[in-house]
């Protein structure tokens, strides 16, 4: 037994000197231990005698030389265990101190290393990352007037757009911090999940044109105060107010952590109250439901309304941008009529606000849909330099360099948006689909279930990770599960017209490419070239393509990245799209 654990010992370090797989040292410890019965058998049947090994039996116990063997094999014993004790002595104080510090230095490298990457998902510096973040927690509506939530929610959301413009700090999304509306939680928890040190929070009292506004600031790890103050103001003082809290904020964030921030924080955008009223309530109702009919004829109005008494207020214009967009993406308005509209709009904003950051966040999405790439790129870009710490613009230009094929580039600025703002149901969304890109369904599968337990029914995610199984593991099965419960009708649709022709039930295929036509008609030509060229019908894929392209369909703007389409690429009238697409000077 003791030679048994000197030799487990020993090879247990040649082993892991030469890297063998833990199945070598369990099969020798397992012919260790299956040795020690017929060890025992043996020494018990059989005697060591002059004449050699005999059976105990048939040795004369008068000539037995038991006594002297007993004795050379206690020597032999104890040589043993004192090899045994010196090796156990190295391994303890020399062995396993050396291991020690190599498994110290190894945590010190890991941790390094993953602050460096949490550092670059952010765009901060390794060592004050941590203390350079701020969330502001929505304003509590103290006004006893449900009608004055607009403006308590929007006085937070211009107050974490001003504190944005800090270069050096990270400030959460608006989604994240609005997560939190109406709850009592610690604010310490808070700061836990949205990863940021400092927190703002205050009130607001709203009677006729006066109001109240309370703020402080306060750090996380310990609920330590660090500032806070009152403002009485007539509601005329209203953008005076906003610009006072973010330069008091600055400040006492800047006494030891940013410096000089420079320059005026808020954007005021109109002088005009009223129109600044009718633009908050407008984004109030537009925000909650933007894919809404209703909601985008409501909001619309509003935002006319504040146009109407400020025909300059450039976020009031970036309002009716939005409505206009989402409207045009959903096909409720003709595909090439509503991009004409989105660009003058855009072009009018860029005239009127240069220094905006929206202005050219609305001129990226139009020249998206124009397929004007260099012009996407220098608007995000400009974008990104008026206000880098942004969810929204991080997330845009993650969107188009996906769509430009750049998927490193793409995933980078998705997990950058993403950690921005961590709870954002938009920001999850683009990390997912960068995911399901480029193959890593585990991880799209974590960020999906993260989605669907902030929102349950929220669609596109579900169809995402189908997407992944079924273009990168061919696993159709998993992905017609995942289909069945996607939300949206021409990704669920879709879907599974391609699916159920790769397990050969062309019967069902054919059956869900019919719904399709049914529900979504020529709206849907994209998706039906998708499907087509999965079938393996060319032509038809081609010519569905061709009409997507002719009426604007939206999707047409993926094409350089859509591996549905795979199997046309080589065919001449896809290789003449694409030279279209890829230069906006043939079209």
């Amino acid at each position: 037994m003791v030679i048994a654990w000197l030799v487990a010992q020993v090879l247990q370090l040649v082993f892991e000197s030469f890297g063998t797989p833990d199945w070598v040292m369990k099969t020798v410890l397992v012919l260790l231990a299956t040795g020690i019965p017929f060890v025992l058998f043996f020494a018990w049947a059989f005697e060591m005698t002059p004449e050699g090994l005999k059976r105990e039996s048939e040795v004369d116990r008068s000539q037995s030389i038991t006594p002297q063997t007993g004795r050379k094999l206690n020597n032999v014993i104890t040589g043993i265990l004192v090899l045994a004790l010196g090796y156990f002595i190295v391994d303890k104080f020399v062995l396993d101190a050396a291991r020690d510090a190599e498994m110290i230095e190894a945590a010190k490298q890991e941790v390094v290393e993953q602050s460096e990457v949490s550092a670059t998902d952010t765009g901060l510096p390794v060592t004050q990352e941590a203390d350079k973040s701020i969330a502001v927690l929505p304003f509590v509506n103290m006004s006893g007037d449900q009608e004055n939530e607009y403006f308590s929610d929007g006085l937070t959301e211009e107050l974490l757009n001003s504190l944005a413009r800090i270069k050096e700090l990270k400030v959460t999304g608006r989604t994240s911090s609005f997560a939190f509306k109406g709850n009592n939680t610690d604010l310490r928890e808070i700061g836990q999940t949205l990863g940021v040190a400092h927190i703002l929070e205050g009130s607001v009292r709203k009677a006729q044109n006066r109001v109240r506004i309370t703020a402080q600031l306060v750090k996380t790890d310990d609920g330590y105060h660090m500032w806070s103050d009152t403002f009485d103001r007539e509601l005329d003082d209203i953008f005076a107010i906003q610009e006072e809290i973010a330069t008091r904020v600055a400040k006492a964030l800047s006494s030891t952590l940013l410096g000089d921030s420079g320059g005026k924080l808020v954007h005021m955008g109109t002088n005009n109250t009223q129109a600044y009223e009718a633009y908050l309530r407008g984004r109030y109702l537009f925000i909650r439901n933007p894919d809404d009919a209703q909601v985008q004829a409501e909001a619309d109005q509003l935002f006319s309304q504040a146009l109407d008494l400020d025909p300059g207020f450039t976020l009031a214009w970036f309002g009716r941008f939005n409505v206009l967009s989402y409207r045009q993406r959903a096909g409720s308005i003709d595909y090439k009529d509503g991009a004409t509209q989105m660009r003058q709009l855009a072009d009018k904003m860029v005239e009127m606000d240069p220094d905006l950051s929206e202005s050219y966040l609305a001129s990226t999405r139009v020249s998206l849909v124009e397929m004007n790439w260099p012009k996407a790129e220098a608007a995000i870009n400009r974008a990104l330099l008026l206000n880098p710490g942004s969810s929204d613009v991080l997330s845009a230009r993650s969107t188009l360099f996906a769509i430009l094929n750049r998927n490193e580039e793409a995933l980078e600025y998705a997990i950058k948006a993403q950690a921005r703002d961590p709870l954002d149901i938009a920001s999850l969304a683009g990390l997912a689909g960068m995911y399901e890109t480029v193959g890593r369904c585990e991880d799209a599968k974590e960020i999906v279930t993260r989605a669907l337990s902030l929102v349950p029914d929220a669609s596109r995610f579900r169809g995402r990770l189908a997407h992944c199984w079924r273009r990168h593991h061919a696993a159709y099965e998993k992905a017609i599960d995942l289909y069945q419960q996607e939300p949206l009708g021409f990704i669920r649709l879709t879907g599974l017209a391609i699916s159920y022709d790769k397990l050969g039930q062309k019967d069902k295929a054919q059956q869900y490419l019919d719904e399709l036509i049914a529900s979504e008609g020529v709206q849907a030509s994209y998706q039906h070239a998708e499907i087509y060229a999965q079938w393996g019908d060319q032509e038809k894929a081609l010519d569905a393509l061709e009409l997507a392209w002719d009426i604007g369909d939206a999707g047409i703007i993926l094409l350089k990245r859509d591996t549905d389409l795979d199997p046309i690429r080589d065919q001449p009238r896809f290789i003449s799209m694409m030279e279209k697409w890829e230069d906006p000077s043939k079209r």
